[in-house]
Parts: structure tokens; C-alpha cells; sequence
């Protein structure tokens, strides 16, 4: 009531208003394929100039310390998301956009190829890599087999286990 009298009315049912947007849901953050392309080489350098730092043991002539060695960090699709401020699903929805397909293919072409070849010259983990790839050996392991118990006497067993005895010397 007090706000009727503020002018403060909500929508009326039946309202349209809605209908005077010329889209719906956010801005676009990356506005052409360009654009995200350029964003993504930025990912690209910032992932070469930023190693992980491992530190390891060092022995040499006979003294111990601890080297600090650069080691490659891999490329990743999450990462690409954080680093453009994005998320997944966002990411995923651009590639589904008209003209930014060809682009978003492209710079997962990179990262796949990226992890692959590190991965073959055991740069990166295999495993890790075949997995998060999609090219772990699945391999069926499992058997259809039925098995029935049958219980037997003493007596049974042992004339039966001899006769395989003999078979085996045959």
C-alpha cells in the first residue's frame, strides 16, 4: 500500500516490458572468434612464462641441495576458463555459438595435441593424460560364468581326485 503511493508498483500481470530487450541473458564477454582466439594465445604464453617450480634433491661430489627445476604446466580447458574468467559451462556454450565453433575447436586441438606429445615423451603422467584425453584402454574384464556347488562325501572325493591322479600319469 505504502508503495502504491511511493509509485512503486510492481509488473501487472500481463505485462510485456520484458519483450523491449534486444537479447536476453548476459553480454557476451568475448564478442567475436578473434577475440577469444587472441584471449586464448594469452592463456597459451602465460602457461609457457609461468612453469611449475619442482624442487628436488641434488648430489654432486658428495654435496646434497635442493634445485629448483621448471617443469612444463600442462594446458587444460579448466584452466583456459579461469584464466579467460569464465566457466566450463560457458565455455561449451560458446563453442555451440554460430562462428565461434571453428575457434573453440582450434584451441582444443591445441590443448589436446599439447598434453598428447608431453605425455608421449613422458613429460607429463600417461595415465593421467590418456584419461583426461579420453584414450584410457578400457578393456572388459568381466566373464559370464555359472557356477553350481555340489556337495559330495569324503569317500567320493578322494575316488574321484585319485582317478584324476592316475589320469595325470598316463
Amino acid at each position: 500500500m505504502e508503495d502504491e503511493k511511493k509509485g512503486l508498483v510492481g509488473f501487472q500481470p500481463g505485462n510485456q516490458c520484458w519483450k523491449l530487450r534486444p537479447h536476453h541473458g548476459p553480454d557476451l564477454i568475448f564478442k567475436t572468434p578473434d577475440i577469444l582466439m587472441n584471449a586464448a594465445e594469452k592463456y597459451f604464453d602465460w602457461n609457457k612464462e609461468n612453469p611449475i617450480i619442482e624442487r628436488m634433491p641434488v648430489i654432486f661430489a658428495g654435496r646434497a641441495r635442493i634445485e629448483e627445476v621448471p617443469r612444463d604446466r600442462p594446458l587444460s580447458i579448466e584452466a583456459l576458463c579461469t584464466h579467460l574468467r569464465i566457466t566450463v559451462p560457458t565455455w561449451y556454450s560458446y563453442r555451440k555459438r554460430a562462428g565461434f565453433e571453428i575457434a573453440c575447436s582450434f584451441i582444443e586441438n591445441i590443448i589436446f595435441h599439447s598434453l598428447f606429445e608431453k605425455a608421449a615423451l613422458n613429460i607429463f603422467n600417461q595415465n593421467l593424460i590418456a584419461r583426461k584425453l579420453s584414450l584410457a584402454d578400457n578393456q572388459n574384464h568381466e566373464v559370464d560364468a555359472k557356477i553350481t556347488a555340489v556337495t559330495i562325501d569324503k569317500e567320493t572325493y578322494l575316488e574321484a581326485r585319485r582317478q584324476m591322479l592316475e589320469e595325470d600319469d598316463c
